[in-house]
């Protein structure tokens, strides 16, 4: 008994040996070091470029409507109607893009072959008096392969429906969402608290919390410009790989006790 008491104790420090010295992990065709080093006190660091708009249509279901960005709202009317603090309309904040940088590999180097890794988001509201309401915000990553290549910056609905497609990567939560000193709706920096909800990686993020941090900027037309986000968090190796470890010390303890017998 106190044998397979050490045997269970070298378990849990094999798998904290396995967290801290883990190779790279590739989990739906997305490939990264969660023992990267260059985050500082995060081990997932990741880049993406998108475009975002305000829409009539709430995408608080989980996906952006089909025709959100051909409809778009321009800018200019939804400033007005903020500068005059009467009536105000329905402006959901929604946007789309592509992931450029993950832990230090570009987008053909975390990729598998053929692949692309996007972001949507949507259901966060504006609010009259210039913040967001996020209480219905989500978030998802997608692994796809779809035949229309995205291209950044978004050029139409066939590229939003794009970056919805292919295998659910990760599903988030958004809250939280606030505008940094000087950022408004008009543009500037945002930072946001993303919880995991489902997906492939979910099961690697630990805790299952990324931070978010963001920018871009409105003109007078519908669509932003220079829009550049940045996830950061916490990673282990694949959850199977550690019992893995696991089921092997216990075989070498079954072992040993046969041979003691």
């Amino acid at each position: 008994m106190k044998f397979l008491k050490k045997v269970l104790a070298g378990v849990a420090v094999a798998a904290a040996m396995a967290s801290a010295h883990a190779s790279p992990i590739t989990v739906g065709g997305v490939t990264w070091d969660p023992d990267y080093v260059d985050g500082g006190d995060f081990d997932f660091g990741a880049q993406f470029q998108f475009t975002q708009w305000f829409s009539g249509i709430n995408s608080a279901g989980g996906s952006i409507a089909a025709n959100s960005y051909s409809t778009a709202i321009n800018f200019g009317t939804v400033n007005t109607d903020l500068a005059n603090g009467g009536s105000f309309g329905n402006y959901y904040l929604q946007g789309a893009g592509e992931f450029t940088l993950i832990n230090g590999l570009t987008a053909s180097q975390f990729n598998a072959a053929g692949r692309e890794l996007t972001y949507a988001f949507g259901g966060i509201k504006l609010n009259a008096d210039g913040t967001l309401d996020s209480s219905n915000g989500w978030a998802k990553i997608r692994s796809g392969t779809n035949p229309v290549d995205f291209t950044y910056p978004v050029s139409d609905d066939a590229e939003v429906a794009d970056t919805q497609s292919g295998n659910l990567w990760l599903s988030f939560d958004v809250r939280n969402v606030v505008f940094g000193a000087g950022g408004n709706a008009g543009g500037g920096t945002v930072s946001a608290d993303l919880f995991v909800t489902g997906g492939a990686a979910q099961g690697n993020f630990d805790p299952s919390y990324v931070g978010y941090l963001g920018s871009a900027f409105f003109n007078t037309g519908p669509y932003s410009s220079s829009g550049n986000g940045q996830l950061i968090g916490n990673t282990i190796p694949e959850p199977e790989s550690l019992a893995l470890v696991g089921l092997g010390l216990l075989g070498l303890a079954a072992a040993r006790r046969r041979k003691s017998a």
